[in-house]
């Protein structure tokens, strides 16, 4: 070994003294089954026999909001609009004095579903002569998200019309309709 050089035994070597008087006061460490299972401690009345009862905790990694256990609470779903849509979406919300999701369910009330799934066709492109070009179908752009106050029912409902117009997405939808509405009403 070279003298020039400190040992670094003492570093490596077990902990004592100062936290050795510690262990041991602390509950071990619960992994994460523990964490997933309720807790089951003994409730003790000096007139009854010790009973088992499961805690009410929620577990720390759980980040179930209240609102999502609660039927029919409405919960903040998001939905992107193009920029120039969203400036007419937020007039017409001021004119209005209303909300994103009134205002949306007005337009599925005003708009038939043959007018908005005309939106959502596949465009044919003119090939000349030759092969045929293969057709595009609309698609979403990106966009500024608003939230929607939507409840269960009404979330299912919108994601059944995403389905049955063949939109391209629940935002695609919620933007071709605000946008054939607000033309609508604008003329």
């Amino acid at each position: 070994m070279n003298a020039d050089r400190p040992s670094l035994e003492a570093a490596f070597a077990p902990a004592s003294g100062r936290g050795s008087g510690l262990q041991g006061l602390l509950p071990p460490k619960r992994s994460k089954v523990q964490d997933l299972q309720p807790e089951v401690r003994k409730v003790s009345d000096p007139r009854q026999p010790a009973v088992e009862t499961a805690s009410s905790d929620k577990p720390a990694g759980d980040k179930t909001k209240a609102s999502d256990t609660v039927p029919g609470a409405a919960r903040n779903i998001g939905v992107y609009l193009p920029p120039e849509l969203l400036k007419r979406v937020k007039a017409s919300v001021r004119e209005r004095d209303t909300t994103y999701t009134d205002l949306l369910v007005e337009a599925f009330d005003t708009i038939a579903d043959s007018t908005i799934s005309a939106r959502f066709s596949p465009v044919a492109v003119s090939a000349g002569s030759g092969m045929p070009r293969r057709m595009r179908r609309i698609r979403g752009s990106a966009g500024i998200q608003i939230q929607l106050r939507l409840d269960d029912r009404q979330v299912e409902w919108l994601d059944e019309k995403v389905v049955s117009l063949r939109a391209p997405s629940r935002s695609g939808l919620v933007s071709a309709v605000f946008d054939l509405y607000l033309q609508g009403s604008a003329g």
